[in-house]
C-alpha cells in the first residue's frame, strides 16, 4: 500500500485515543507540582531578598545582567523546549521518517547559533537596554518602535499558543482533564513565582524543569532502545519498519530510513523560518542575552544550542519511529489503525508510543515532561511580556520618568494579566479547531518579514528607518498574499486545514524572507544610515544600584560583626559579580572582549550551521542512501550519547558555577541567619 493510500485509509478506519489515565492524575500533576514549584521559588526568592540582592525592576527584567553561561544555557534550552520540540519532532519522524527529527533539530538550532553572535552585539551596542524594542525606539523613533512592538506581541501570542495549546491538548488526551483546567491552573501556578522573582526565578525554575525533563527523556528513549517485548533495540525498530511506507509521499522508495525526503525538507524549511522568527521577534530570547554576564553571553548561547539540539533529535527519532512501529501491537492506543491526520496534528504520536511501551507509566512520564515544558516556556514568556509592557508601553508611551518602583508594579500586574489572557487565548484557539501543527507552520508566514530588520537593527550600522519599515510591512503583505493564494491554488479552498498545509506555508515563509531581506538590505545599501550606536550605548539602567566596589567600600567603613565576618568567609556571591552599571556609564565594558566574542560567535555559528544544514544531510539526500540496520543502530547510539552529555552538562555546570552562592546560603542557614 502506498503512502497516499495509507494516509487516506486512516481517515476512514480509525479509533478514538482513549485516555489511559484518570483525571485525578492530571490534577495531581498540574496542581501538586505546579504549586510545589511555586512554593520552592517563593522560598528561594525570600532567601535572595534576605541574603543576596533585592528585587528591583532591573533585577526582575535582567537579573542584574550577571548570570553565568551554565544557567543561561539552561534557560535557553528550557525556553526553546516548547511542546513543538517534544511533540512536533515526533510528528515529523512519524510522517517523514528519520529526516523529520534531523531537519527539525537542525533548522531550529540555526537561530540559536545566530543569537550567539547577536548576543555579543547587544552587549556592545546597548548593554543598558531592557528589551530589544528599546534599541529600536532609540535608533529609529517611536513610530518604528510601535510597528515592531506589534510583531513582538503577536509573537508572544503565537508562542503562547505553541506552548500551552500543544501541551495542554496532549495532557487532556492522556488524562481526560478538561483542557481549560490544564491551561488556567498551570498559568496560575507560574504567575505565583514569576511575580515574586522575575527573570531570575524563571532561570532557577528552568534548571529544575530541565533536570527533570532530561531524566524523563532518558527513561523513554532507553525504554524504546533497550527494553520491552515489542521492540528492545534500534535493530528491532529497523526490522519492523524496513518495508513499511512513510505516511507522507516523497521519500526515496517510501522508506523511513533515508534523508532523501522532499516532504522532510519542506518541513525543515517551514520550521527554519517559523522557528527563527519565533526567536528573533521574541523578547524572551533577547532577555537571556541581556541578563547574561557580558563576558559569557556568546558561550552561553552556543552551549544552549548544542544541548538543545539533542532533545528533538533523540526524542523525535525514538518516539516517532516507535509509534509507527508499534501500530500493529495490541498495546497501541489506536490498534490496529494508524493515527488520524487530526491526531497527528495534535502531536499524539509521542503519546501513543509512550503508552504502548510503558502503559500508564509512559503516560505519566509524558504528562510530567510536557508540564515541565509548559512551565519553563510560559515563565520565560511572562517575564518577557512584563518587560515589554512596563518599558515599551508604560514607560515609553505614558510615563517616561517612571521610577524603578513604578516599573516593578507594572511588571507584577502585567505578569498576572498576560498570564490569564494567554490561557483565554489558547482556549479560543482550541475551540476554533486550531492545532499545534497549524500554529507551528504559520509562524513564519506572519512573523518572518520582521526577523531580518530586527537582527540588522542590533548589528548593522547601514540599516535606515525606511528600509526597516518597508522590509517588515511590505514583506508581511507579500507573505500573507502568497500564503493565501497558494492555499487556494494548490488545495482548492482557503480554510484552517488548507492554510496549514506545508506547501501553502512555505510559499508565505519564502516570500517573507526574500522580500524583507531584499528591501532591508537593498534600500540601506543605496542610502546607508552609517549609525554609530552612540545613543543605544547610552540607554540608561533604571535603578541606581550600587556597584560591587561601592558596596565593599561601605562595608569597610562599618564595624566587623560576626555576621559581616560570615559574609567574608564565603566566596563572593555570583549574582553581584557583574553589577548593574550606573546610569549613562558604559565604559566598564571590555569592548575588545566583546568584539572577540562576536567574531568567535560568527565563526562558530557558521561552522555549526554548515555542518548541520549542509555537510551532514545533503550528501545523504543526494546519494539516495537507505540506512542499513547497522547504520541506524549507530545513529541511535550516537544520539543517546549526545543526549546524556547534554543533560549532565546542564545539570552539573550551573551547580559548579554557583558553588560559592550555594555555600553562602547553606552556611547562613546553618548559622540561623535566615
Amino acid at each position: 500500500m502506498s503512502a497516499t493510500e495509507l494516509a487516506a485509509r486512516a481517515e476512514v478506519t480509525s479509533r478514538v485515543f482513549d485516555a489511559p489515565l484518570p483525571q485525578s492524575y492530571g490534577y495531581g500533576i498540574v496542581l501538586g507540582l505546579g504549586f510545589a514549584f511555586a512554593f520552592i521559588q517563593l522560598a528561594l526568592t525570600y532567601v535572595q531578598s534576605r541574603r543576596t540582592v533585592k528585587l528591583t525592576s532591573e533585577e526582575f527584567s535582567t537579573a542584574s545582567r550577571s548570570l553565568k553561561p551554565g544557567l543561561v544555557a539552561v534557560g535557553i534550552t528550557s525556553a526553546w523546549t516548547h511542546a513543538t520540540t517534544l511533540l512536533q519532532s515526533s510528528v515529523g519522524v512519524y510522517q517523514y521518517g528519520v529526516s523529520g527529527a534531523w531537519w527539525y533539530a537542525a533548522s531550529s538550532t540555526v537561530c540559536i547559533a545566530i543569537m550567539a553572535a547577536l548576543a555579543a552585539k547587544v552587549k556592545m551596542n546597548a548593554n543598558g537596554a531592557h528589551t530589544f524594542l528599546e534599541i529600536v525606539e532609540t535608533r529609529f523613533g517611536r513610530g518604528t518602535h510601535m510597528v515592531f512592538a506589534f510583531y513582538a506581541f503577536l509573537c508572544a501570542l503565537l508562542t503562547g499558543a505553541n506552548v500551552l495549546l500543544g501541551s495542554s491538548t496532549t495532557i487532556h488526551t492522556l488524562t481526560g482533564m478538561p483542557i481549560e483546567a490544564v491551561m488556567f491552573l498551570t498559568v496560575t501556578s507560574i504567575i505565583l513565582y514569576i511575580r515574586s522573582g522575575g527573570v531570575r526565578a524563571s532561570f532557577v525554575m528552568d534548571y529544575l524543569h530541565t533536570m527533570i525533563m532530561f531524566i524523563i527523556i532518558w527513561v523513554l528513549c532507553f525504554t524504546v532502545y533497550t527494553k520491552g517485548d515489542e521492540l528492545g533495540s534500534p535493530g528491532a525498530i529497523w526490522d519492523i519498519l524496513r518495508d513499511v511506507p512513510v505516511l507522507k509521499a516523497g521519500n526515496f522508495k517510501d522508506s523511513y530510513f533515508t534523508m532523501r525526503s522532499n516532504q522532510g525538507i519542506i518541513f525543515g524549511a517551514n520550521n527554519l523560518v517559523g522557528g527563527s522568527s519565533a526567536v528573533f521577534c521574541n523578547q524572551a530570547y533577547w532577555q537571556r542575552a541581556i541578563s547574561s554576564s557580558p563576558k559569557s553571553t556568546t558561550k552561553a548561547y552556543m552551549l544552549g544550542g548544542l544541548t538543545w539540539f539533542s532533545i528533538p533529535l533523540v526524542l523525535g527519532t525514538a518516539l516517532g519511529l516507535s509509534s509507527r512501529a508499534l501500530t500493529g501491537f495490541e498495546s497501541y492506543p489506536t490498534y490496529p489503525y494508524i493515527l488520524t491526520t487530526a491526531q497527528q496534528s495534535s502531536g499524539l504520536p509521542a503519546a501513543a508510543a509512550a503508552v504502548a511501551l510503558m502503559g500508564k507509566g509512559g503516560a505519566v512520564c509524558l504528562v510530567l515532561m510536557l508540564f515541565m515544558a509548559i512551565t519553563s516556556a510560559v515563565s520565560a514568556e511572562l517575564v518577557a511580556i512584563a518587560s515589554l509592557i512596563s518599558y515599551d508601553i508604560y514607560r515609553t508611551q505614558f510615563k517616561p520618568n517612571a521610577t524603578g518602583a513604578q516599573i516593578l508594579t507594572v511588571q507584577h500586574w502585567s505578569t498576572i494579566g498576560w498570564g490569564l489572557w494567554s490561557a483565554v487565548w489558547c482556549v479560543i484557539l482550541y475551540r476554533a479547531g486550531v492545532t499545534l501543527s497549524w500554529v507551528v507552520y504559520i509562524q513564519g508566514v506572519i512573523l518572518g518579514s520582521s526577523m531580518v530588520p530586527i537582527c540588522l537593527t542590533v548589528c548593522w550600522s547601514k540599516l535606515n528607518k525606511v528600509a526597516a519599515l518597508s522590509g517588515t510591512i511590505v514583506g508581511s503583505l507579500c507573505s500573507l498574499t502568497a500564503w493565501l493564494v497558494s492555499a487556494y491554488k494548490i488545495y482548492g479552498e482557503v480554510t484552517v486545514a488548507t492554510t496549514g498545509q506545508a506547501y501553502a506555508t512555505i510559499s508565505g515563509c519564502a516570500t517573507a524572507i526574500i522580500v524583507s531581506t531584499s528591501l532591508s538590505v537593498g534600500i540601506s545599501l543605496i542610502w546607508p544610515a552609517n549609525y554609530d550606536f552612540g545613543a543605544t550605548k547610552n540607554i540608561q539602567i533604571l535603578d541606581d544600584a550600587p556597584s560591587a566596589q561601592e558596596g565593599s567600600d561601605s562595608d569597610e567603613k562599618t564595624a566587623e560583626t560576626p555576621e559581616k565576618q560570615l559574609d567574608k568567609d564565603v566566596e563572593a556571591v555570583d549574582i553581584t559579580e557583574v553589577p548593574a552599571i550606573p546610569n549613562g556609564h558604559v565604559d566598564r565594558l571590555d569592548y575588545d572582549l566583546l568584539h572577540r566574542n562576536y567574531r568567535n560567535g560568527c565563526i562558530l555559528s557558521a561552522i555549526f550551521i554548515f555542518i548541520n544544514i549542509i555537510l551532514i544531510p545533503f550528501p545523504l539526500f543526494f546519494s539516495e542512501y537507505i540506512w542499513s540496520r547497522k547504520f541506524f543502530t549507530a545513529y541511535a547510539v550516537i544520539t543517546m550519547i549526545w543526549s546524556v552529555w547534554a543533560g549532565i552538562t546542564l545539570i552539573i555546570m550551573p551547580l559548579y558555577e554557583a558553588r560559592g552562592q550555594i555555600a553562602y546560603v547553606l552556611r547562613a542557614v546553618y548559622r540561623r541567619r535566615l
